[in-house]
């Protein structure tokens, strides 16, 4: 018979002759042949239970059997039949036909339940469960249901005593059956389950999850409070194929859609972003550690990968980004960039932040001096809402509270979830404030046109009506620290900058954060992500207002924290600035065409070296090995390599011509090489602002100073400190003369603008530079 052929080529043992029914389980499938007049699922389970069928094979329709978790079926026209990767169920079929399904389709409360839906598209109606609002009768499959390749079939089976639109979710499980017209590689991943328009075949990618899973790490699971693999599972073996039906977010969107209780969390049990990233965030770090056994990591990974896949595919297939509001699809990043690394798609993480859209990787950005410039008061409606003037109006003191306006137009103006507790309210003619201690709900909505908030104390002269007001953080902003904004930085209007900050605390990323950084995801898009979470769970940023630390997930925090404690600085080090090993200066004091330049000690292969020429008139020619990469009208140079470890205690340099000559050498080390070096120049004593390609990096900033006289007195701009310098000391006032002094500064800011060089005596031939060195 032809299932014994099947079974034989798909290397299954078991299986039977004429006359006999297979019987076939992997994982969570079971798979069977059966064919005997009158047979239908109900009368299978009624004499079967969970046994395969057998029973004599006489001159009916073949019929195949499929099991996958709590949903089996019968399909007619089978050809061939299998798995992918994942476990779930492929078919190919002449004239195929769903016949029958168990549970089957019935009512609950007077609502559809059970549904089939044929070729689901990226969108929210459904034709799953009636109890959902957005439900669609038409998209209710009616039994039977003619099937041919590239056909999706997919099962729900309900879950009882769950009320319409609760964010519960109302199934229990969701099972899909894909009809392809040839057999797919046994190690490769479905296609999408949610289509979109245009989409007429599949599409799979390869998965060795095995060579994956052997190549995971198993950092010590002692100190670490993680989940027993069971009741991990219970939540993550709630296979969701359709998180890619929609991207929006409440109501009718993914909360509903996730089967029932996936995001359990205790106290608070439904499918909210921020528990279903708690319990997908559980399962990302399970991967990581030696509490579970290798096949049980290969589990979780494949429901990790599964979730990836049916948001990313059906995300991009659709042309579409996830909606923009607060940090609901934060669960989605760990998945999709685990599904893109593990089936070869690594180049789609470089462009990652603007597929997906305006959630995860654009909420959190840098401060930089421009956003700094925009959070003073000011009446623009799309500036920062917090520094936004506002009048009291009269009445609007009584005792402690104050009335603000609200300004809300639907895009921009006021965050219409600001939340200011905490915050300080300041009157602008000045500057006298409070701490604002309270106000309604907590927050402003959208309904409002004023608010009112409660202060802890009247200043010397109280507030009172007609004076113009705005907030202020508790906290300095700091160019270069990171912070998280409602909706984007492109939007600063909704900009908030207090813990409080409504979402702020629903983002719970140290899971993904430390599972991307053990996938090796560096593309720059993630460095606001990666520096944030960084701050935010050291405790120490912002200093007089912490921010919540991320490190919630499954069922309380411990399991992300103690990860973070114990495994932090072997999965993610610590990034460290470049550090200057050892430095040394030389002075050529007659001019000449030779010039012996000391070295810097401890040199080795690989360090990274740095010189500093100022000449009275002429250029250097370039040492053998050498780069210039930066000069001021031929008098200051600067040129850099990688040692080889051979260059000695000094090196010989020459001149076109005549010239006195100071050098400053130096050995840098935790340095990216001769690309993470970057400068700009000045003509004057003013060090000029450098922004670096790399972004925002533990930057090694150098500021060189140099001039045409020795007898200057030269200071080095605030916040530098001292490195070296170099004086040629013989007639320091001649204009032939010259000196060196070089200051350096750690700062993780996307810029440096070392500022003003304070210059005692006469100026001659001033020349500067700002360099900037990217670490390792």
């Amino acid at each position: 018979m032809s299932g014994l052929r099947f079974n034989m080529r798909l290397g299954f043992t078991g299986g039977g002759g004429q006359g006999t029914g297979l019987n076939l389980t992997l994982s969570n499938l079971t798979l069977g042949v059966a064919a005997v007049e009158g047979d239908d699922v109900a009368d299978w389970e009624s004499s079967n239970g969970t046994s395969p069928f057998t029973d004599v094979l006489q001159s009916e329709v073949l019929h195949w059997y499929f099991e996958y978790g709590g949903i089996h079926y019968f399909v007619e026209g089978v050809t061939d039949y299998g798995q992918y990767v994942d476990g779930t169920t492929w078919v190919t079929v002449t004239s195929g036909t769903l016949s029958e399904y168990s549970p089957a389709k019935t009512t609950n409360g007077g609502d559809n339940v059970n549904g089939v839906m044929l070729n689901p598209q990226r969108g929210i109606a459904q034709g799953w469960d009636e109890r959902l609002d957005s439900y669609s009768s038409g998209l209710n499959e009616s039994l039977p249901v003619t099937i041919v390749v590239d056909d999706i079939l997919i099962f729900s089976s309900h879950e009882a005593d769950i009320s319409a639109g609760n964010r519960d979710g109302v199934t229990d499980e969701y099972t899909p059956l894909f009809v392809v017209s040839s057999a797919p590689a046994s190690n490769s991943m479905p296609p999408a389950v949610a289509g979109w328009s245009g989409r007429s075949t599949f599409t799979e990618h390869v998965f060795d999850v095995d060579t994956v899973v052997a190549a995971l790490p198993a950092y010590s699971a002692t100190s670490v409070d993680n989940p027993t693999f069971t009741e991990l599972m219970d939540h993550l073996d709630k296979y969701n194929p359709i998180v890619g039906m929609t991207h929006q977010a409440s109501g009718d969107g993914y909360e509903v859609l996730f089967p029932h209780l996936f995001g359990d969390n205790t106290g608070t049990p439904h499918n909210y972003g921020q528990y279903v990233a708690r319990t997908i965030g559980a399962g990302m770090m399970a991967l990581l550690l030696d509490a579970y056994t290798t096949p049980q990591k290969r589990e979780i990974a494949l429901r990790i990968c599964q979730i990836g896949l049916n948001a990313y595919d059906s995300l991009i297939g659709d042309s579409a980004t996830i909606g923009a509001d607060g940090g609901h699809h934060q669960y989605l990043l760990g998945p999709i960039c685990a599904y893109l690394t593990w089936t070869g798609q690594t180049a789609a993480l470089a462009t990652l932040k603007d597929d997906i859209g305006t959630n995860c990787l654009e909420q959190p950005f840098q401060i930089d001096a421009s956003f700094i410039a925009a959070a003073v008061p000011h009446d623009s409606a799309t500036g920062p809402c917090t520094w936004r003037r506002r009048t009291i109006p009269a009445g609007g003191v009584t005792g402690l509270d104050i009335t603000f306006p609200v300004f809300y137009n639907g895009t921009n103006s006021d965050n219409f979830r600001l939340r200011i507790i905490g915050m300080k309210i300041v009157r602008e003619s000045d500057s006298a404030e409070a701490t604002i201690t309270a106000m309604p709900n907590g927050f402003v909505t959208k309904e409002e046109t004023n608010l009112v908030a409660t202060i802890d104390a009247q200043p010397g002269t109280d507030f009172a009506a007609g004076d113009v007001i705005y907030f202020e953080s508790l906290y300095s902003l700091v160019d270069g620290n990171y912070d998280w904004g409602v909706r984007t930085v492109s939007r600063p209007s909704w900009y908030v900058p207090n813990s409080g900050a409504d979402y702020r605390g629903t983002n719970f990323w140290t899971p993904p954060y430390l599972f991307l950084q053990h996938l090796g995801v560096s593309d720059s898009d993630f460095d606001a992500f990666y520096g944030y979470v960084e701050a935010a769970n050291s405790g120490s940023f912002p200093a007089e207002d912490p921010f919540p630390n991320h490190h919630d997930t499954f069922n309380s925090d411990a399991f992300a924290e103690t990860m973070w404690d114990e495994h932090k600085e072997t999965i993610a080090p610590t990034a460290s600035f470049p550090v200057i090993e050892s430095f040394a200066s030389s002075v050529t004091e007659t001019a000449s065409t030779s010039h012996t330049v000391n070295m810097p000690s401890g040199i080795t292969s690989g360090d990274f070296l740095v010189m500093c020429y100022r000449g009275a008139i002429d250029n250097i020619n370039t040492p053998s090995g050498w780069s210039a990469f930066a000069h001021v009208g031929n008098t200051m140079l600067l040129l850099y390599k990688v040692a080889t470890g051979s260059e000695g205690a000094t090196l010989a340099v020459t001149s076109p011509g005549t010239t006195k000559a100071t050098f400053v050498t130096m050995r840098v080390s935790n340095q990216s090489g001769l690309s993470g070096v970057e400068k700009n120049e000045s003509s004057d004593e003013n060090g000029p602002l450098l922004t670096p390609s790399w972004g925002s990096k533990k930057t090694l900033w150098l500021s060189f100073y140099s001039c045409r006289r020795s007898d200057q007195t030269i200071t080095i701009p605030s916040g530098y400190t001292f490195v070296d310098d170099a004086v040629n000391v013989s007639t320091p006032t001649s204009g032939n003369s010259c000196q060196l002094v070089v200051g350096q500064l750690e700062n993780e800011a996307t810029s440096e603008n070392p500022g003003v060089h304070t210059i005692v005596g006469t100026i001659s031939n001033d020349r500067t530079f700002t360099i900037g060195i990217e670490p390792a």
